[in-house]
This record gives C-alpha cells, structure tokens and sequence, in this order.
C-alpha cells in the first residue's frame, strides 16, 4: 500500500494468522508478529481463545495424567494414572477411584468395546492390564500385552508397547477377534524389527492400521485375518517419538515429530508449522519440580492443540491460521497453558460443542495436582486461571513501510476497531536505527521537519497509549489513539484484557492509520 497526503489505511483484517519464520518487513500483510491469546473467526476478526480453567486442585503433589473418558448411561467417566496406579472419576475430576490398590497398575491408554473398558498396562506398570465396566468396577486381565497405545479395528485390539519399552518394542500384537481376554502367542507382527526404534502409535486411517514410529510411518492393511496382512513403509525419516504424537480430525490425521507438525492427508505429509517454528523453553516455572510429556497434540473441537515443551500453540483447521497460548496474569504462578492431552468429555452432546479435560504437567512443590477444563465455546462460568484471572490478547503486525521504504512517514493518529470494554494498550514500535547525524545531514530540512536535539532525525519516544476501561462490551467501537509519530518502518500492536467469560469479549477487526509521507531519507544508513 502507497502513502499518500494524509491517508487513512487499514490494517487487516489479519487472515493469514501467526507468522514467526520470516523478518517482519516481509511477511504478508495480512500476517502477524504476535497474535497472543486471540485466534482468527470464520469472520476475519480475531477473537480471544476460550479460557483455561483450572477446576480442581488436589492434595497430593504428584499429578495426574488423564488419559480417557467414556460416557455410560449419560455418565462421563474419567481415566486417569498417577504415581503407577490407574483412577476412575465419575464426576469430572472431583473424586477418584484406584483400580486395585494394594497391586497398582499403571495405564496410559484405553478403548471401549463391548461396553467395557480395555486398559493395557505399560511397560513399567508393576502389574498386569485391566478391564473396567461401571456395574462390575476394576478386573484384572494380566494376558493383555503391555503397551502405551491401543486402538480396536475390526473387532480386535492392537497394542503399540510405546517408547518406554525395554523389549520386542517394534512389535504390534492383537487379540482374539471379539475377544480381548484372548491373546494367542503368534498374534503378533513386527515392525520393521531390529531398527533402534520403539513402535509408539497406531490408529484407524482409511480402514487400515497407521503405525507410527519413532522415526518411521508404516500402513498395515488387510481384510479379514492379520495373518494375511501386507505391511508397507508410507515415510522412512517421519514418525512420532510418543504416544501423544498423533491425533485425527475428519479425514486427516496430525503428527508431531518434535517440534515439526505434519498433515497427513491420503498418505501425504505436509509440514503444517513452516510459519511458525516452535520455540524451545526447558525452564521449570515457579513451584515445580518433574514436567511430563514434553510434546504433544490434540484436538480440541476445530483447532489442533500443539505443545511443545513449555510453549503452547494452536492451529484453527478451518482458517488454517496458527496463533499462540500463553498465561499472562503473573498474580499466579500456575502456568495453567503448559498441560497435559486434552481429553474430550462429551458434556453438550447435541450442541456441538464440548468440554476437554486435562492436567497441569508438572508435580508441584506445594497445593497438589490441578485439573484443567477448557470449554469449546462461551459460557458464562467459563473464567481464566483459578476463576479470578485475566489473559491478555495481543496482537502486533509486521513492520510497515507502507511501499515506500525511501521516505519518513509521519503519523497523526491511529485507532483499532474492536469490541471490548476493558483496558486498552496501543503502542506503535518504531524500527529505528540511533546515529549522531551532521549539519549537512539536516542543512536543507526546515526546523518544524526536524524531531528533537538529541534525535533531529529519528524519533525515539514513549509510544504507548492507554484507554480506560468503559465497562461497554456488546458493541464493537472504533478507539483513537492520539499519537503523532515521525517514522519509516513501524509495527502497530494492540493488548485487550478479558477474564474469558461470554460477559467480556474480547475481538479485535482491523487497525485504521492516518498517515502522510515527509521527506526522502537523507543519510546514507537509515
């Protein structure tokens, strides 16, 4: 866009997400630096992401690591394991129930056929797998293979051993047909045996088995007996190095291979995260000690859930637009963004929308395990944190020179249309760079075309303008920000606050700038 006298210009709206991977003077328009707590609506407009919540803390230090749910006769039952036992909750986290707990068993993984639970014990479970029905409870199945993956296809179970086993760790076995508590010695298959990896995934993709490696991706398909099974190599250097790496939405399925996630589309793969490379952070916050499953995804209703580490990103699989999570309420040292997979608990059956359950992914020092809810919508109970927290939603676009990188522009003000009634922080950064410029650099400018002494050239001032909170939220409004500005290149960023609650939205449509040109650049590096 060219500047002329005087111009109002707009910015946005901002349809092409996050982009971290390239200078900010040349990402596209419609991009940006930062887009912090906000995700791109069907509409255009970016609007904050659902809150966090952390609905229950519990007394023990060492936390849970919830890894299922079932619904039986309109009951949601939560599967959980923690310290090597296995937990059943039958009311969304409050209260837990171990599965044998004189002889703990360890499981990460389950499937549901015949309406009962199937539970494989993992590799370092101190005891066997588990079967688990809501009118009979707990019962022990010590034939089931060991494994962190489990998947039923064609009315058997198949076990992956997952990347913690110490033998036959590329071997997928199976079961009776329709019967689990079956598990003859040859229903196995070998991976691609003997290659130093561990068989870590498997799911349904196209009515075949996809299994997922540390460093490879293999199809096993066949059409009635395994016996007959063809197994074929899709990619030889991708794969998934945990048993959270994979996740499915309608026809495609996701893969993380560290901190690189993969579309899978008819057995394609197509690096999805180009734009956005994933940062790494190892540190423990404030009040933790052991961090568990460093990298994974999930689905959460249309978005792909990312964690990688200490950073938390999210990619909308309708705009294909990626954005980041983070806390930002330092009142709490809860990091509650950096949690465990997101479990889908189908609380709103009908509505299409849906509340996910996880865990903080820490052991913690003091106040014990917090379970963490995150609703697929807008409901008035939903509120960040602890229930008494605010998440800040930034967004900060490129570095713009409006396509006329030769001349100063000068800026008179400039506003965002949005809806929120909070606070509002606007700042323009102006891309700067200090010298010590010479009479002859200034010789032929007039006085009112220079800035100040110590910088006639450059304008290096506070930048930020704040506006009061005006408690009107149901409406979007168009909000100044009076700031007279002389630069070349700038990036124009905008923070609202909200506590996550449908009472307080917070959305952001597009920036407005009225700007004119100035002078051409007069020294030899600007």
């Amino acid at each position: 866009m060219v500047v002329v006298p005087s111009q109002i210009l707009r910015l946005g709206p901002f349809t092409g997400g996050l982009n971290k991977a390239a200078d900010p003077v040349v990402i596209g328009d419609e991009e940006l630096i930062e887009c912090l707590n906000l995700e791109l609506d069907i509409d255009g407009s970016l609007t904050a992401r659902p809150a966090i919540q952390v609905v229950e803390e519990g007394s023990a230090d060492v936390r849970f690591l919830i890894f299922g749910s079932v619904t039986f006769s309109g009951v949601i039952y939560l599967f959980a394991t923690r310290n090597g036992g296995t937990y059943v909750s039958p009311d969304l986290g409050v209260n837990w129930t171990q599965a044998f707990g004189g002889s703990p068993r360890e499981c990460k993984s389950m499937a549901v056929y015949g309406d009962t639970v199937w539970l494989p014990a993992t590799p370092g479970s101190a005891n066997g797998g588990i079967s688990w029905t809501p009118a009979g409870g707990f019962v022990g199945q010590p034939t089931i293979p060991r494994g962190e993956a489990c998947v039923v296809h064609k009315n058997r179970l198949y076990i992956c051993p997952g990347d913690t086993a110490t033998s036959n760790a590329s071997r997928l076995s199976f079961s009776q047909a329709a019967d689990f508590t079956i598990w003859p010695v040859s229903n196995f298959i070998d991976v691609q045996q003997g290659d130093g990896d561990t068989l870590n995934n498997i799911i349904t993709y196209q009515n075949n088995l996809l299994l997922f490696k540390s460093e490879s991706t293999y199809v096993l398909a066949y059409d009635l007996d395994p016996v007959d099974a063809v197994l074929q190599p899709v990619n030889p250097v991708i794969g998934s190095p945990g048993s959270f790496g994979v996740a499915q939405y309608e026809n495609a399925v996701y893969c993380m291979y560290y901190n690189k996630v993969y579309e899978i589309i008819n057995f394609n793969f197509s690096l999805i995260n180009l734009k956005v490379p994933f940062e790494f952070d190892d540190s423990l916050p404030t009040g933790t000690t052991a961090r568990y499953e460093d990298q994974h995804i999930s689905i959460f209703g249309d978005r792909l859930i990312a964690r990688y580490y200490n950073k938390t990103y999210s990619f909308n699989l309708r705009t294909r637009t990626w954005s980041e999570w983070r806390k930002t309420d330092d009142s709490s040292t809860i990091e509650w963004h950096i949690f465990g997979p997101l479990i889908r608990a189908n609380e709103q059956e009908g509505t299409g929308v849906d509340d996910f359950y996880t865990s903080y992914s820490f052991d913690v020092s003091s106040g014990g395990y917090k379970i963490i809810k995150i609703h697929d919508g807008k409901t008035v109970a939903d509120l960040e944190g602890l229930g008494s927290h605010t998440m800040q939603c930034i967004a900060t676009t490129k570095d713009y020179d409006f396509a006329d990188p030769v001349r100063y522009k000068r800026i008179f003000w400039w506003g965002a249309d949005i809806l929120s009634g909070n606070e509002i922080i606007a700042d323009i950064e102006p891309i700067t760079l200090t010298f010590a410029p010479t009479w002859d650099d200034i010789g032929d400018l007039a006085f009112e075309d220079l800035n100040t002494w110590g910088s006639p050239l450059e304008e290096i001032q506070a930048t930020q303008t704040t506006v009061a909170a005006d408690g009107i939220f149901n409406t979007n409004k168009l909000v100044k920000f009076l700031k007279s500005l002389r630069f070349r290149k700038a990036n124009f960023s905008v923070q609202i606050e909200t506590d996550g609650s449908s009472t307080e939205p917070a959305k952001i449509f597009s920036y407005i700038v009225v700007v004119s040109t100035k002078q051409l650049v007069s020294t030899q590096v600007s």
